[in-house]
């Protein structure tokens, strides 16, 4: 038997194998593997541009995921630009019992959905500093509930050291937002102008209103190592293989 013929009989016997562990309800992950690289070059539209998706899809077996039946689907971005606007640094989606129609390509039913963003400080300060020529030396700190920006700013040619206090809260169901709590320079009130312009930097922090994966969100946590920001996708209907 010649090489050619060898390696097609056994490429032949791979494809019979798999026929037959699909058939018999048996999991080989290929339908899976599949689903997850469609699913994952269609995110950048569904959330934003990132500079990595990662996509896991369990399910009982390759049968079932070509009926659309589906245990979980787990979304990770990394530096995710939220409907391309600023970077988040972690995005975690979580979708439990999952139905999707797969002659329209959409989500039928979820039984169960999570949403989750983390925000470091550092990305705070770049959302300060973006473009900004009067502002210097920007540093944030997080506590616990608790937000306080620092640096220079340009008052009347002159460099002056601020500090302002504050929180992140939810200003409605799709944005987050600053606000301002005290804010001093050397012992004296900071200019409200001042305050105004930092709150009109950061602000939104977040916005996830022109999403194509509709968000609701319900929680910001301010914590030392970063900003968490819940919510809850609402994804009947949603077209998350196929065009809009």
């Amino acid at each position: 038997m010649t090489t050619s013929r060898r390696r097609s009989v056994w490429l032949l016997g791979l494809l019979l194998l798999a026929t037959a562990l699909i058939a018999a309800g048996c999991n080989t992950g290929v339908a899976e593997r599949a689903a997850e690289g469609k699913l994952r070059r269609r995110l950048p539209e569904i959330i934003g541009p990132a500079e990595q998706y990662d996509v896991d899809i369990r399910a009982s077996s390759d049968l079932s995921v070509m009926e659309g039946r589906l245990r979980t689907i787990t979304i990770e971005g990394r530096q995710v630009r939220v409907a391309h606007t600023w970077p988040v640094d972690h995005i975690l989606v979580v979708l439990d019992r999952v139905r999707v129609n797969l002659e329209k390509e959409t989500l039928q039913s979820v039984g169960a959905a999570r949403f989750q963003v983390t925000i470091y400080p550092a990305t705070l300060v770049g959302y300060l500093e973006n473009d900004e020529e009067n502002l210097r030396d920007a540093q944030i700190h997080l506590e616990e509930g608790k937000l306080t920006v620092t640096g220079r700013y340009l008052l009347m040619g002159l460099w002056t050291s601020f500090r302002v206090s504050g929180t992140l809260e939810l200003l409605d169901h799709s944005r987050i937002g600053f606000r301002t709590r005290g804010a001093s320079a050397a012992g004296l009130p900071v200019p409200a102008r001042i305050v105004r312009h930092l709150e009109q930097r950061l602000n939104p922090v977040l916005d996830v209103s022109d999403t194509l994966l509709p968000i609701e969100l319900t929680r910001v946590e301010v914590r030392p190592e970063g900003v968490v920001v819940s919510g809850i996708p609402h994804l009947d209907g949603t077209s998350l293989l196929g065009a809009r």
